[in-house]
């Protein structure tokens, strides 16, 4: 497997393995997943419209893209999906390290909202809750990774969090 930076020319094959994941991985109804999708869609629109404000990888399995992952602005990780073929098999570990090494000299933080099935994953990269679901299709439970191993709980208090 490598990782490498999206390019516009990769885009049908970042929106297959989207659709993929999402449709045999993401908890939702039919009737939710257009909605996720065109959230997503939006996504990898910004990320066109601004591609140096962004990480955007992709890890190939031979001439193929198997998983993706997008941080917009260096801190908000907007998606990370890998095919369903391909899960549990370390691919989405290894997308965000390399965007995390990616992101770090950029920001102090990362955050995200994570689906409900992928919570345990984002637990156990050193990411914390700091929040509860919202209730969005798949569910968006708010998840945070400090850099530099604080926590911020509230107005100028700070905990040492654990690192991995």
């Amino acid at each position: 497997m490598r990782i490498s930076g999206v390019n516009v020319v990769d885009l049908p094959a970042v929106h297959e393995v989207i659709r993929q994941a999402v449709i045999h991985g993401v908890p939702i109804t039919d009737c939710q997943r257009p909605e996720l999708m065109q959230c997503l869609d939006s996504s990898l629109k910004q990320w066109q419209r601004w591609p140096d404000h962004a990480v955007h990888l992709a890890a190939w399995q031979d001439d193929h893209i198997v998983g993706v992952i997008l941080i917009k602005q260096y801190w908000n990780l907007a998606n990370l999906f890998v095919l369903p073929a391909y899960q549990g098999q370390g691919v989405a570990k290894a997308l965000l390290q390399q965007a995390m090494i990616l992101c770090e000299p950029h920001v102090p933080r990362i955050r995200l909202n994570s689906s409900v099935n992928a919570q345990g994953f984002y637990r156990s990269m050193g990411f914390e809750q700091t929040g509860e679901c919202s209730g969005a299709p798949g569910g968006a439970i708010p998840f945070e990774y400090w850099f530099d191993g604080v926590r911020r709980t509230g107005a100028g208090q700070h905990t040492q969090a654990l690192m991995s």
